[in-house]
């Protein structure tokens, strides 16, 4: 999808730090990364964030709509403004992905 770096640490770590223990789980489960402390979820996080073989837009991509939503919010974005342009689900994760790398920025507060 892209390379890693697209995206700021600071960036991956706010927008991972929105979505829940269980699904950091999942994430590190997918990538069979080591996590020092499954109960943590900030283990979770740094595992994920210090990933070197992991893209973060794929991590992006295997987030459903409202953590995508929760990404965006935690990165200052209105995702609404991203669903009332799109049709599908699909196109709505795909332009989530794009304002979370910086381009369609919608900054919150306008609309």
């Amino acid at each position: 999808m892209s390379e890693p770096n697209e995206f700021s640490v600071r960036q991956r770590r706010s927008a991972l730090e929105a979505l829940s223990r269980e699904r950091l789980a999942r994430i590190t489960s997918h990538y069979e990364l080591d996590i020092s402390d499954r109960r943590s979820a900030a283990s979770h996080v740094d595992a994920i964030v210090r990933a070197k073989g992991v893209d973060f837009g794929d991590v992006l991509g295997l987030l459903g709509r409202d953590e995508l939503k929760g990404a965006c919010e935690a990165l200052g974005l209105i995702p609404v403004a991203v669903r009332s342009r799109c049709s599908s689900t699909d196109n709505w994760a795909a332009r989530t992905v794009r304002l979370l790398r910086g381009s369609d920025n919608v900054p919150l507060g306008t609309q």
